[in-house]
C-alpha cells in the first residue's frame, strides 16, 4: 500500500493544530493563540498566526477540521455541524464574488478602452472632451510641481551680527 506523504511544516504548525483539535468545540481567538505560542501579541504576530492556521486548513493530510468563525478558530464537534455548513456557504459566497470581480475586470479591460479609439462620428466629441479634460489635469499638475520646485529654490538671506572679537549671532 502506498503511503501518502504530507507537506513538512514547522513544529509550531503541528503544535497549533494539536491545541485546537485537542479541544473540540472550544474557540481560540488569534490574540490568545499569539500569547500562548509567542508570549505576546503584535500585528505581525497576528499575521503569522493566521498564516500558520491557513497552512493547517489547506493541508489535506491534517485529519481534523478547523474552521474560522468571528470568535476565532475551532475544531467543531458533531453537534456543531451547522457551523461547518455556514463556513462552507461563506467560502462559496466569497469564491463567487471573486469570480464575478475577475469577470468584471476582464470585461472592463476588453470594453472600457473605447475612449482611446475614435469609433465613429457620435463618439468623437466624447473622446475629445475626455482627451481635453485629461490634458488640462496634466497641465495643472505640471504647473503645481514647477511652482513647488521654485519655492524650494528660493534663497532666504541670513541676517547675522559679528562682534569685535569675531563671535557671530544669527537672527531669524
Amino acid at each position: 500500500m502506498t503511503e501518502i506523504e504530507s507537506k513538512k511544516h514547522e513544529p509550531i504548525v503541528y503544535d497549533v493544530h494539536d491545541l485546537i483539535t485537542g479541544q473540540p468545540g472550544k474557540t481560540f481567538p488569534v490574540r490568545k493563540l499569539c500569547i500562548m505560542f509567542f508570549g505576546k501579541y503584535t500585528k505581525s504576530l497576528d499575521t503569522r498566526m493566521r498564516n500558520i492556521v491557513t497552512e493547517i486548513v489547506n493541508d489535506r493530510m491534517m485529519q481534523k477540521i478547523i474552521i474560522s468563525t468571528k470568535e476565532g478558530y475551532l475544531s467543531p464537534t458533531v453537534e456543531q455541524a451547522d457551523i461547518v455548513q455556514n463556513a462552507i456557504d461563506e467560502i462559496k459566497k466569497t469564491a463567487k464574488a471573486l469570480f464575478y470581480r475577475r469577470a468584471s475586470i476582464k470585461y472592463r479591460i476588453d470594453h472600457d478602452q473605447q475612449f482611446k479609439l475614435r469609433i465613429g462620428r457620435k463618439d468623437s466629441p466624447s473622446y475629445e472632451a475626455f482627451e481635453r479634460e485629461v490634458l488640462e489635469e496634466l497641465q495643472t499638475e505640471i504647473e503645481a510641481e514647477l511652482a513647488a520646485k521654485k519655492e524650494k529654490r528660493k534663497i532666504t538671506p541670513v541676517v547675522y551680527e559679528q562682534t569685535k572679537s569675531g563671535q557671530m549671532s544669527f537672527g531669524v
